[in-house]
């Protein structure tokens, strides 16, 4: 034991930045995978042709669509890699327990999810550009106030952030047994299987919220419900170890 006693907000501070430090493989992956999405978005644009009156019109529908399942994807990825035995031995390196372990982890997810969710966003605006000057298409877009730009920035880090919670739950169940890695996809593919009614409600419980307050509650709500039972499922590991 050192002699130094550390409150846990400092511990938190630490083990946070030696995370953002040690975790640099998350941000590159995040670059690279956003990337492959972006030149996959130039093969699956959506395109509408028009004849008529001797005039023929292509229209060309350009999203950040396929960049922001990407960040889908990276966030559930990166949140079951951080949960790992190699990355939960980090936490080694300081005076901490499992809450102080937890809780940095929260801070480094919700800060690449953060991160992702800005360029993801970002990568849209890149493609409609790229359209226009590469391939001397006219760009047309919808009007916008900053509010709506602000809430469709603050949205996309609560679905990206949700999926990284849910990674990290994931993650954390896989660390109590080797047979949970087969187990529990099997388990979650057969529920959605079997149960269609379940999984379109569970979806739209989600996606079809129109109030941005009642989105932001569900979701951290979600958030800090899979982040205690991660703690809890932490907490067992270490008394087995």
């Amino acid at each position: 034991m050192s002699l130094i006693e550390m409150s846990l907000a400092q511990t938190i501070k630490k083990q946070y930045r030696y995370k953002l430090k040690a975790n640099i493989d998350a941000l590159s992956s995040l670059i690279f995978i956003q990337l492959l999405a972006v030149a996959l978005s130039y093969v699956g644009y959506n395109d509408i042709l028009s004849d008529s009156f001797h005039t023929r019109v292509k229209l060309k529908y350009v999203s950040s669509d396929i960049v922001i399942l990407f960040t889908f994807i990276w966030a559930v990825m990166s949140a079951i890699t951080i949960t790992t035995k190699p990355f939960r031995h980090h936490d080694f390196t300081f005076i901490s327990n499992r809450l102080s372990s937890s809780l940095s982890n929260l801070l480094f997810l919700a800060t690449t999810t953060l991160l992702g969710s800005i360029t993801a966003l970002l990568a849209g605006n890149f493609l409609v550009a790229t359209q226009g000057v590469v391939f001397g298409f006219q760009l047309y877009s919808m009007p916008s106030v900053w509010t709506e730009t602000l809430i469709a920035y603050c949205v996309t880090f609560l679905y990206v952030f949700l999926f990284s919670s849910t990674g990290y739950l994931v993650g954390s169940l896989f660390q109590l047994h080797k047979a949970m890695r087969i187990l529990l996809p099997v388990l979650i593919v057969g529920m959605f299987l079997t149960d269609a009614t379940f999984a379109s409600e569970l979806v739209q419980f989600y996606t079809e919220e129109t109030t941005f307050s009642l989105l932001t509650a569900k979701v951290f709500c979600t958030i800090a419900l899979f982040f205690t039972a991660a703690t809890v499922i932490w907490n067992r590991l270490e008394v087995k170890s």
